[in-house]
């Protein structure tokens, strides 16, 4: 059985249906529509994984002078590929996003209700803490910011008791940072 005659007997139609639907002008240029929007959706995601591909590429004292320049949301975005895409993973990049304190403190509360990845949610709690840790900014100064992080913990899974004690060892350290 050669192709053709294979084709004829699953297709009886000289044209299978699709393609005779094709053939009408509006499906054609509903297709080529189609294509184009999609097809150009996808450069998006390739310039932006071609930026941290760059990103990944630089030394870590051009990885932190380049993420300064950042606007806050891009800083947090390049913070977490460099943790995740990288071994051994850059944690001194936490310290650039933790010494802008105030500033970078509400977008890291949004990206920790916004993001469903524990991991991420993890990490970003990790500047949080480094920021409490470091006098960079005293999170725990702000109610607004530990309510949502004490949600944050809560989507986590931790006990409440586990919550407690950090949001207390949170406390000690703004007060260990007081006293020095």
């Amino acid at each position: 059985m050669n192709l053709k005659s294979w084709f004829v007997r699953i297709c009886p139609d000289p044209y299978p249906s699709w393609i005779a639907v094709l053939r009408k002008p509006a499906a054609t240029i509903l297709l080529a529509y189609s294509l184009f929007y999609f097809g150009n959706s996808g450069c998006v995601w390739t310039d932006k994984r071609d930026e941290i591909d760059s990103f990944l590429k630089m030394s870590d004292d051009k990885k932190e002078a380049f993420l300064r320049g950042q606007q806050p949301r891009k800083q947090i975005e390049l913070y977490l590929a460099a943790l995740w895409r990288r071994h051994p993973p850059n944690s001194g990049l936490a310290f650039v996003l933790a010494e802008q304190g105030e500033r970078i403190l509400p977008y890291l509360l949004e990206s920790l209700s916004e993001t469903t990845d524990r991991r991420a949610k993890l990490d970003l709690l990790d500047i949080i803490t480094l920021m409490q840790r470091r006098s960079y900014y005293c999170v725990t100064c702000d109610p607004d910011a530990v309510e949502k992080i004490g949600k944050q913990l809560d989507e986590l899974g931790y006990e409440p008791l586990h919550k407690q004690v950090f949001l207390e060892w949170l406390q000690s350290e703004e007060n260990a940072n007081a006293n020095r």
